[in-house]
C-alpha cells in the first residue's frame, strides 16, 4: 500500500500542476501521465476510506483535467462528499471542479463553483492562513476566478481578484525541507521525503500577477479608474488605481507625469505596485532627464500629399504650443520640405543640423527607402505604415491611420459580442480590399466564419446585390414555383439565416443607402459593425445610420486644447480632423519611443487611439467605440454598450 500511496502522490504533484493555466518552469522535466495513471489512483482510492480516499479521488480528478477529460473529472468528483472535507481539500475540490467546467466551456458553472459560501468564507479569512497548503489552494482559486472574470468581461472584478491574489501570495511562507511535506499532507497523502518544492511550483507566479493587474488597469478608461479609486475597498486597491491614474492622466506632459509618479511613490512606499514599478513607469525618470532638444519634421510642402502634410503639420504645431503653455519641455522644431529629392539626403542633412529625433516622412516609398538602411543614427517616427520584406532598423517606428487596425478591432468587438458568422460588405476599391483582408484574417483566427462577401462597385445595383447576397432571390424563386403548383397564396420572402453580424466599410452617403436596404431586405436586426469611414464628424442628424456600431478616434469624443485651437468652433471634415489628431499624437509620442519600445504591454492613450508597438516597430491602434442612436453619435465606454456622451 505504501508503494501505491507514494505513486499516487507523485501523480498529484503532476496532475495538480497540470491544471494550471500557466506552465511552471519545470514543465518540460515532468513525467508524462496517462489515463491509466488516473485509473490507478481510483483503484488505490477503492482500497481506502475517509479523508485518504477523498484525497486520492481528488488527485485522479485533477489528473483527468490535465488529460483534457473534464467529463471524467466531474464524474469522479460526484463520489466525494465535499462537506466532509477539511478546508484545504475543500478548496482543492472546488478548484478542480471549476477547472473541469471551464474546460467544457461552461464558464458560468465554473464561476459558480468558486463562489460557494464556504469557499467565500475561507477567502475572506484574515491572512496569514494557518498553513501553507490552505493558502496555496486558495491562491489557485483566486487565480482561476480572476481568469474567469476576465473572460466574462467583468474587468473590475478581475482586477480586484488579482489584487487580493497578490496580497495572498505575499503572505505564503516559502518553507523548505520536510516542513513543506508536512504541510502538504493537509492537501494530499504526500509521504515525507517527496520533493519539497512541489507545492511552491503550483503557486501562481507573483510577478505575472502584478503584470496582469497593470495590464487590466491600463485597459480601463480614466473616468472608470477615478470612480473605482474613490470607492476602493482597501488601501492596496486605492494605491493601484491611483498609480493607473498617474499613468493615464499625464499622457501629454511627461514631466508632469514624472512629478506625479514621484509623489505617488512617496505616499505609497510599501505598496506592491512600488516593488517593482510597472516596466513602462520605471523608464520615465531616464526619459525625462534625456528628452530630445531638437526635432526635425520631414513633410512635403507641395505635390499630391501636401494637403495631408499641412494638416499633420498643423496638429504638430498645436501640440507644441499647448505643451509650451502647460509648462512642458518643448524642443526646437525644424520643418524640412521633402517633396523633391532623395529622402536619405534630407534625413542626413537634418541629423547633421542636430536633430535628435525625426518625425516623418509621410509617403510609403520614402519610408521604405529609410527602412533599407541597416541602422538609423536617431529615432524616426514615420507617419505611415508599410509592409517590409525584411526587418527594418530598430530605430524606425511607424504611426499611421491604416484601415487594417479598424478592421481587426471590428472583428474583435463582434466576436466578443458573441457573433460567429459574418457578412462583409465593402466597396470594390483598394481601401475595401485591405479592410476585407484584415477583417477576414483576424475573424477566422478568432474562430469566426465569413459566410459571404459583398464587394460592390455599382451603387445603382446595391439593392439587387444585397437581395442576392441574402439569398432572397432564391426564396422568391421557390415561391414562384409553388404558385405554379398551388395557385395564389400569402408569401413573405425569407433571407438566409447563417449571418449573425455584418462588417461594413462605407462612407456616410453609402451607409445611408445600405443600412435601410438591409432593413428592407429583412436583415435590419443583424448588428452592423463599421469603420470610422461611416462618420463625417459633423453634428447633423443621421437617422438612416441608427444602430450602426463603429470605432472612431478618441479625438472626436474629447475636448482638448489642441482640438479647440485647431477647430476654433468651426466645422472641419472628419478626414481633416483625423490628420490633426495624427500630428498631435506624433508630437507627444516622440519622447516616449524608448519607453514604448522597451516595456512589454506599454500603451499610449492618444488622440488617434490607444497605441502600442508591435515587434515590427509599428503602432497598433485601438479606437473608441461609438454607436448611432436617434440620429446622433454616442460614445460607448465599454463593450457592455454603456454610453458616456453624445457628439453634438
Amino acid at each position: 500500500m505504501k508503494k501505491c500511496l507514494a505513486y499516487s502522490c507523485l501523480m498529484l504533484c503532476v496532475a495538480l500542476a497540470g491544471c494550471q493555466s500557466t506552465p511552471t518552469k519545470n514543465e518540460a522535466t515532468k513525467p508524462q501521465v496517462t489515463l491509466d495513471d488516473a485509473q490507478q489512483l481510483l483503484d488505490d482510492a477503492a482500497a481506502t476510506s475517509g479523508a485518504e480516499q477523498s484525497a486520492l479521488k481528488l488527485q485522479a480528478a485533477a489528473l483527468f483535467n490535465k488529460l483534457d477529460k473534464p467529463d471524467r473529472a466531474l464524474q469522479t468528483l460526484t463520489s466525494i462528499n465535499a462537506s466532509s472535507l477539511g478546508d484545504a481539500l475543500y478548496a482543492n475540490y472546488q478548484w478542480i471542479q471549476s477547472n473541469a467546467y471551464f474546460k467544457q466551456g461552461n464558464i458560468h458553472a465554473a464561476k459558480g463553483r468558486l463562489e460557494q459560501p464556504r469557499l467565500q468564507a475561507l477567502l475572506a479569512r484574515a491572512e496569514p492562513y494557518p498553513n501553507r497548503a490552505l493558502a496555496t489552494e486558495l491562491a489557485k482559486c483566486r487565480s482561476l476566478r480572476a481568469q474567469i472574470y476576465t473572460d466574462l468581461g467583468l474587468q473590475v472584478e478581475a482586477i480586484n481578484e488579482r489584487i487580493l491574489l497578490g496580497k495572498l501570495l505575499s503572505t505564503i511562507p516559502q518553507t523548505t525541507g520536510n516542513g513543506a511535506a508536512v504541510e502538504a499532507q493537509q492537501v494530499s497523502v504526500q509521504p515525507a521525503g517527496s520533493h519539497p518544492e512541489t507545492l511552491a511550483n503550483e503557486l501562481p507566479d507573483r510577478q505575472i500577477n502584478q503584470e496582469m493587474i497593470w495590464m487590466m488597469l491600463m485597459d480601463m478608461p480614466l473616468a472608470d479608474l477615478q470612480r473605482e479609486e474613490s470607492q476602493a475597498a482597501t488601501d492596496t486597491h486605492k494605491g493601484w488605481f491611483q498609480l493607473a491614474i498617474v499613468s493615464k492622466n499625464n499622457q501629454r506632459n511627461i514631466t508632469q507625469q514624472y512629478d506625479a509618479l514621484l509623489q505617488w511613490q512617496r505616499q505609497w512606499q510599501g505598496h506592491p505596485g512600488n516593488n517593482p514599478l510597472p516596466a513602462d513607469l520605471e523608464l520615465i525618470a531616464d526619459i525625462v532627464n534625456n528628452q530630445p532638444k531638437r526635432i526635425a519634421v520631414l513633410l512635403p510642402s507641395s505635390g499630391q500629399l501636401a494637403p495631408v502634410a499641412n494638416a499633420i503639420r498643423d496638429g504638430i504645431s498645436a501640440a507644441f504650443f499647448t505643451n509650451l503653455a502647460a509648462g512642458g519641455v518643448s524642443p526646437e522644431l525644424r520643418f524640412y520640405d521633402v517633396a523633391e529629392g532623395d529622402i536619405n539626403e534630407h534625413f542626413d542633412f537634418a541629423v547633421a543640423q542636430g536633430a535628435e529625433v525625426v518625425i516623418g516622412p509621410l509617403s510609403k516609398d520614402k519610408i521604405q527607402a529609410l527602412a533599407l538602411r541597416p541602422a538609423l543614427p536617431v529615432p524616426v517616427l514615420a507617419l505611415n505604415q508599410v509592409e517590409l520584406s525584411h526587418p527594418g532598423p530598430a530605430e524606425l517606428f511607424q504611426l499611421g491611420l491604416g484601415i487594417e487596425d479598424e478592421a481587426v478591432q471590428a472583428a474583435e468587438r463582434a466576436f466578443a459580442d458573441g457573433h460567429r458568422t459574418a457578412l462583409i460588405t465593402t466597396p470594390n476599391t483598394t481601401h475595401g480590399e485591405r479592410a476585407t483582408e484584415a477583417f477576414t484574417a483576424h475573424w477566422q483566427a478568432l474562430g469566426g466564419t465569413v459566410v459571404a462577401n459583398l464587394s460592390y462597385f455599382n451603387e445603382q445595383a446595391l439593392s439587387k446585390s444585397i437581395e442576392q447576397i441574402l439569398q432572397l432571390d432564391l426564396s422568391q424563386g421557390r415561391a414562384r414555383d409553388l404558385r405554379q403548383l398551388l395557385g395564389s397564396f400569402e408569401f413573405e420572402p425569407r433571407r438566409r439565416q447563417d449571418i449573425d453580424a455584418i462588417f461594413m466599410l462605407a462612407t456616410p452617403r453609402l451607409g445611408r443607402q445600405i443600412k435601410p436596404l438591409l432593413a428592407f431586405h429583412y436583415a435590419g436586426e443583424i448588428p452592423v459593425y463599421a469603420t470610422s469611414d461611416i462618420y463625417e464628424g459633423t453634428p447633423q442628424s443621421e437617422p438612416d445610420l441608427n444602430g450602426i456600431i463603429f470605432s472612431n478616434l478618441p479625438w472626436f469624443f474629447q475636448n482638448t486644447p489642441e482640438k479647440n485651437s485647431l477647430l476654433k468652433n468651426n466645422e472641419a471634415p472628419a478626414k481633416l480632423q483625423r490628420l490633426y489628431a495624427l500630428g498631435v499624437d506624433a508630437f507627444y509620442l516622440y519622447p516616449r519611443l524608448q519607453q514604448l519600445g522597451a516595456a512589454d504591454r506599454a500603451n499610449f492613450w492618444g488622440q488617434t487611439g490607444v497605441l502600442s508597438l508591435n515587434e515590427l516597430g509599428q503602432f497598433n491602434r485601438k479606437q473608441q467605440w461609438a454607436k448611432f442612436r436617434r440620429g446622433k453619435v454616442q460614445a460607448l465606454v465599454t463593450s457592455q454598450d454603456d454610453t458616456i456622451s453624445a457628439v453634438q
